[in-house]
């Protein structure tokens, strides 16, 4: 009897912790993806990673998603968490000798689910799209 009661304390405590996870989390799904070209603008690129999602922990920075992340950068940084007047950014960067970053805006203030998004990847691409 106690086996079980400990058991049901442990799945209500599970529970209880899963309806609070992701709770400072983004899912954002990439609607546009541009580079830079030779001569300065930057191009719309035909991308398979458009409609793909990758999600932000807003506490913390991190990016997860196989199609946009910052697991192997050096130092992320959460310059403001974002509220009803400022937007969420964030910056990360790589472990020399080649030094790269990410930065992502999210317009937190924004009325409704979709709050719009940009970011930067490794390299010369600039996403955009929208997170929930």
């Amino acid at each position: 009897m106690k086996k079980s009661l400990c058991y049901f304390i442990l799945f209500v405590m599970t529970l209880s912790t899963q309806s609070f996870a992701g709770k400072d989390d983004y899912i954002c799904t990439i609607l546009q993806v541009q580079a830079l070209h030779s001569s300065g603008s930057f191009n719309l690129l035909d991308s398979s990673l458009v409609g793909k999602s990758f999600s932000i922990n807003k506490d913390t920075g991190k990016v997860d998603g196989k199609t946009f992340s910052n697991k192997n950068f050096k130092e992320i940084r959460v310059l403001d968490h974002g509220s009803e007047k400022n937007s969420y950014k964030h910056i990360a960067i790589s472990p020399p000798p080649n030094i790269l970053f990410q930065y992502i805006y999210v317009r937190e203030f924004v009325n409704g689910p979709g709050k719009p998004f940009w970011g930067t990847d490794d390299g010369d691409k600039v996403f955009s799209g929208t997170c929930k």
